[in-house]
């Protein structure tokens, strides 16, 4: 019994909120005001790369095109990690730019102003 409950997420009870062991890369659209939250999950969304000698991966990659809210085209960003797995810093990004942590949060805080603000007139 208790394996099934441990198959199947039983168990004691208590409730542990999963923890995102993701990259998140901020990406501001040329396209459109908006800046989009690109997650980049080690373990899923690298791909192993083979230039140099033994078996190993040299290094690894991932390839992202994105389509945010406010505009259709297509963004693509190509980012380069080492063979740890650990992000370079290397990076091509087409239809827009990388941002930092702070100016997404800026964005968010923005966009949730003007949607308050839309609300408000809505009301009166």
């Amino acid at each position: 019994m208790g394996f099934f409950r441990r198959l199947f997420g039983g168990g004691d009870g208590g409730s542990k909120e999963p923890v995102d062991t993701a990259w998140h890369f901020y990406v501001k659209s040329k396209y459109a005001d908006e800046i989009i939250d690109v997650r980049v999950d080690p373990n899923a969304d690298l791909s192993p790369e083979f230039d140099g000698p033994g078996d190993g991966a040299s290094h690894y990659t991932t390839n992202k095109d994105i389509i945010g809210a406010k505009s259709f085209r297509t963004i693509n960003l190509y980012l380069v990690f080492d063979a740890g797995r650990a992000y370079t810093g290397d990076y091509t990004i087409e239809g827009g730019e990388l941002v930092d942590q702070a100016a997404y949060e800026a964005w968010q805080a923005r966009e949730a102003a003007a949607t308050a603000g839309d609300a408000d007139t809505d009301n009166g």
